[in-house]
């Protein structure tokens, strides 16, 4: 899963340079990440995506919500959606984001229930908790700048259960981020032991910057 994820998150940053105009660099960088998408395999998008469970949870929340850090299968959701077109896989997108949210905090972190088999490990540290909310919002924001590029989803109605759902929780997504700049110095002391998690972290920060039009 992290290899697919992976893969996916690189392509965002073909869409870094591919305009010199301020005006269309949004644009035309959409397109263009959104056919890269699309010119992979219909086996590639097929083999990872990941069917979450009757109550929306993915990955390790499966069996029990430990963290968000696990619900990283909405990026291959995103992915399948938009390739397939698959309103299916749409609300099972929406779903597990909504899932997702319901365990935020008030300071746009998230709750962590550490898990009986793993509880001799202690306490996870706040900067360990933070790199996991980069880690979901890497995945979260693939899948939306996905949506915002297809011209598929642009087509479906406001109204449509999925992408109201989507929607509602713009404001979460903002909070969620703006959690994040406030740790971006704590990440940068963690994650700099490992560049991919510095990775994850610029695709956090990029992907839910644009789709929130947050400059910063």
């Amino acid at each position: 899963m992290k290899t697919i994820l992976l893969t996916l998150a690189a392509l965002v940053f073909i869409r870094c340079g591919d305009s010199d105009t301020d005006t269309n660099t949004t644009t035309v960088g959409n397109q263009s990440y959104h056919e890269v998408l699309l010119s992979l395999p219909s086996s590639f998008i097929e083999g990872m995506v990941e069917r979450p469970t009757n109550e929306w949870a993915l990955g390790r929340n499966m069996s029990g919500y430990f963290h968000v850090r696990f619900q990283l299968g909405v990026a291959t959701l995103g992915a399948y959606a938009t390739y397939f077109k698959s309103e299916q896989a749409l609300n099972y997108l929406a779903s597990s984001i909504a899932y997702s949210f319901r365990y935020q905090q008030s300071e746009g972190d998230f709750s962590v229930a550490v898990p009986a088999s793993l509880q001799y490990l202690g306490t996870p540290e706040p900067s360990d908790l933070a790199s996991g909310v980069a880690f979901f919002g890497a995945a979260l924001g693939q899948s939306l700048v996905m949506l915002k590029a297809s011209n598929w989803y642009g087509t479906l109605p406001a109204t449509h259960p999925a992408k109201k759902t989507i929607e509602e929780h713009r404001n979460n997504f903002q909070s969620m981020l703006n959690f994040l700049k406030r740790q971006k110095d704590v990440l940068m002391a963690i994650d700099v032991r490992a560049s991919n998690r510095l990775f994850w972290d610029a695709v956090c920060f990029y992907t839910l910057g644009d789709y929130l039009n947050d400059e910063q």
